[in-house]
């Protein structure tokens, strides 16, 4: 991003001649490409490849599973990704004020691990809640409950997969933003706040083809979220954008391995 950019500038002379010397550079845009010419690296050495985030994909079996222990039907069954200090909290609100037109369940996956228990207290205080890793394999979540905390690694992305829809953290908090492509890759509309400046040109890619919402605030993301729980055709619509999205944007693991087998032939001549 522009900010580091400008610290790297100001150390330039460490990287230029280290830049200099390196065989090929993989960027992700052609403003990476420019920036990494400008600190030093040989043009004719650097190749635009686009994002490896494009290139992942969520297993659709385990996220039936899930959807099958979860109890979804009829439930509206939503999650909130990575989430930071100060977001769990409006996420909650969101779900309470969702509660009071809809019968809804909220994944809430905080995005460190040392936050669980923190959280887990904060949902405890306004909603009925259940901890994912207390479950037994196969256990099925209580009618009664209206928030999952998400407490285990590794199982995010099918549970965004078997969402209606999905908000993901660090970026109605000053952080950054995170990944917002798994939601797009599973055809599920994606919400975000304003701060995005570390996936700037994949969010701006999402609301150019209409496949998700920037909400700068809470209500904002209360007045969405509403909205995407009494338009499915809307949801459905959202969610299309995002696969082709997605499937437009491909390729950019392919290509980095084709730059790597090149340089590896050029070795063995």
């Amino acid at each position: 991003n522009d900010k580091s950019m400008h610290s790297y500038q100001r150390v330039s002379g460490l990287f230029s001649p280290i830049l200099a010397k390196v065989d090929a550079l993989a960027a992700q845009t052609q403003q990476d490409a420019n920036r990494i010419e400008k600190l030093g690296a040989q043009p004719s050495r650097v190749q635009v490849v686009g994002s490896l985030k494009y290139d992942h994909a969520a297993s659709a079996e385990a996220s039936q599973a899930l959807k099958k222990q979860l109890r979804s039907e009829p439930k509206l069954l939503w999650v909130a990704a990575s989430t930071h200090e100060g977001e769990d909290a409006m996420v909650l609100s969101v779900q309470q004020v969702l509660l009071q037109q809809h019968n809804a369940l909220l994944v809430l996956a905080p995005r460190h691990p040392e936050r669980f228990d923190t959280v887990y207290a904060l949902c405890m205080q306004n909603v009925a809640t259940q901890r994912w890793s207390t479950l037994k394999p196969n256990e099925r979540i209580d009618e009664s409950t209206q928030v999952v905390l998400l407490d285990s690694i590794g199982q995010l992305r099918e549970f965004i997969a078997s969402a209606e829809w999905c908000f993901v953290g660090g970026s109605l908090v000053p952080v950054g933003g995170h990944n917002v492509l798994e939601a797009c890759q599973a055809g599920v509309p994606v919400l975000f706040g304003s701060h995005m400046h570390k996936t700037k040109q994949i969010a701006a890619d999402v609301l150019q083809h209409q496949a998700g919402f920037q909400v700068d605030d809470v209500d904002e993301f209360e007045q969405r979220v509403l909205q995407l729980a009494i338009e499915p055709e809307l949801r459905k619509q959202v969610g299309e954008n995002g696969r082709k999205l997605i499937a437009q944007n491909q390729g950019a693991l392919s290509a980095t391995l084709d730059l790597v087998a090149d340089l590896l032939s050029k070795r063995c001549e």
